[in-house]
C-alpha cells in the first residue's frame, strides 16, 4: 500500500519537476510580489515562524527573532538569479529545513507565533488537515497568513486573470525559448496538466469560514496586486482548542 507521501508525489509529479528545476522567473511579476510581501510581512514575522510549503524560505527576508522552519516535501531545492537578487537578506538568515508534508508537522502544541501557507493549500492532499496542524502548533494569539489563488467571483475577474496568465506565460515562454528550451518543455507540460496539479480550489469566503471554524478571529482579506484572484488572508488564533 502506498504511503500518503507517495500518493502526493504521484499526483504532483509534474509540479514537483517544475518547482525543483533551475528555472528563470518572470522578473516583472516577482518584483510585484516582492513589493507586496515587503509591505505585508514587514514587522509581522516575529518569534518562531513555520512556513508550510515554503520552498526556499524566502519570507525569512522579514523574520526577526526566534526560529524559522520551512516544512516542505522538497525544502530549499530550487534557486534562481532573479529571486536571489530580490530576497538578499533571506539567504543569510538561519532556517530549519523540515522535509515532509504539512498534514504532519513534527512540533509540539503551541510552538509557533506565526504560520505561513503561501500558494500551497491547493497542492496539499488534505487542506483541512494542514489547517488543523497549523492551528495545533500555533500559540494562542498566534497569526496565520494564507496567500492563495481563489476562484473568480465576477466575469471581470475572470477576464483579468486570463489576461494576466496569457501575458505572463508569453513573457516566460519567449525567454525560455532562447535560453532554456528544455525547461520550456517542462512548463508547457505542467501547464497542460495544471488542472491535475492543483488538487483543490477555493473561494475566498470559503477560506475565511475554514479559519472561523478553527477559532480564528480578526480575519482580514486583501487582494495581492499581481492579479484579480490572488488574496492574502490573515487570522489570529484566539483560543487553541486542538
Amino acid at each position: 500500500m502506498k504511503t500518503r507521501y507517495e500518493i502526493w508525489q504521484q499526483c504532483q509529479a509534474n509540479w514537483v519537476d517544475w518547482v525543483t528545476s533551475d528555472k528563470p522567473y518572470d522578473e516583472r511579476d516577482e518584483r510585484i510580489l516582492y513589493d507586496f510581501y515587503k509591505y505585508f510581512f514587514n514587522g509581522r514575522l516575529n518569534g518562531n515562524v513555520i512556513d508550510i510549503g515554503g520552498g526556499g524560505g524566502l519570507f525569512r527576508e522579514w523574520h526577526r527573532g526566534g526560529m524559522y522552519v520551512v516544512r516542505d516535501p522538497y525544502p530549499n531545492k530550487a534557486q534562481d538569479v532573479v529571486l536571489s537578487k530580490l530576497y538578499t537578506k533571506a539567504q543569510h538568515k538561519p532556517c530549519v529545513w523540515s522535509e515532509g508534508m504539512g498534514e504532519d508537522i513534527p512540533y509540539d502544541y503551541n510552538t509557533f507565533d506565526v504560520c505561513i501557507i503561501s500558494s500551497a493549500l491547493d497542492h496539499c492532499l488534505s487542506p483541512t488537515e494542514v489547517l488543523d496542524e497549523a492551528t495545533r502548533v500555533l500559540k494562542p494569539g498566534g497569526r496565520l497568513f494564507i496567500i492563495q489563488d481563489v476562484e473568480p467571483t465576477s466575469m471581470s475577474d475572470v477576464f483579468k486573470f486570463k489576461l494576466h496568465v496569457l501575458l505572463r506565460y508569453a513573457r516566460v515562454a519567449i525567454k525560455l525559448l532562447f535560453t532554456h528550451p528544455g525547461i520550456l518543455y517542462k512548463k508547457i507540460r505542467y501547464t497542460a496538466e495544471t488542472h491535475t496539479q492543483h488538487i483543490h480550489s477555493f473561494e475566498r469566503d470559503g477560506l475565511v469560514s475554514m479559519l472561523e471554524r478553527r477559532g480564528y478571529t480578526n480575519i482580514t482579506t486583501e487582494r495581492v496586486p499581481l492579479h484579480a484572484c490572488l488574496y492574502a488572508i490573515t487570522g489570529e488564533l484566539c483560543l487553541n482548542t486542538q
